[in-house]
């Protein structure tokens, strides 16, 4: 059974797949950041992927030790993961020095003195890729990230591919799905932005969004 696949969601980031799901970082006067996220999934869209990660119809998509391994793992600390329902899962960490983290080795997210930058793109969601275990890189390699394999494909055309393979509800909510993004600075300064998920999952190149003070 491989939670892995539903953990590395949150780690590549760019499968957001679910209803709202939001994401907030939160700089400190010193190198530290807090980090929060929310995902959920629909119930059509929790059953494609437990079938995808072999999980049983009767367990929950998500693993708040799953999602806690994982904020560990990347240097996380005061972890709290909670599951509201089945198909929902609510987490938040702090990063003591983000520096340290693969977060930032990644340049998913930077700091400096005065600015906190939030980075995705091919190159970042590659790196992040190649740390992962090859089982769990073979669960996303099913979902044939454009940005991920190197193709250049419109969002209409990546939606048209999902629906292909998975069915065309599980390919709307995969690429119309919005995720919202929350940067702040340490005076409570903020820069929020909300972005469709199949645009995400196209890029060609790198996008970034900045909180600077």
């Amino acid at each position: 059974m491989k939670r892995l696949f539903i953990t590395s969601l949150f780690a590549t980031i760019f499968l957001f797949a679910s209803c709202s799901p939001s994401l907030s970082i939160k700089a400190n006067k010193d190198n530290s950041i807090d980090v929060s996220f929310t995902t959920g999934f629909t119930d059509s869209t929790s059953k494609k992927l437990k079938q995808m990660a072999n999980i049983a119809e009767n367990e929950p998509v998500l693993s708040t030790k799953d999602i806690t391994t994982f904020l560990t793992e990347s240097g996380a600390i005061k972890i709290n993961a909670s599951i509201p329902n089945k198909n929902e899962v609510k987490a938040s960490g702090t990063y003591k020095d983000i520096t340290k983290s693969v977060l930032y080795s990644t340049n998913f997210i930077t700091k400096t003195n005065n600015s906190l930058t939030l980075t995705l793109g091919p190159d970042g969601i590659t790196s992040l890729y190649n740390m992962l275990d090859e089982n769990t890189k073979s669960y996303l390699d099913m979902m044939m990230i454009p940005s991920l394999i190197g193709e250049e494909m419109t969002t209409q055309d990546y939606k048209m591919l999902l629906s292909a393979m998975y069915g065309p509800s599980f390919a709307d909510e995969i690429v119309n799905g919005k995720v919202s993004f929350t940067l702040e600075s340490p005076n409570g300064k903020k820069t929020s932005v909300s972005e469709k998920l199949g645009d995400l999952l196209t890029l060609t190149k790198s996008k970034s969004w900045k909180v600077e003070w």
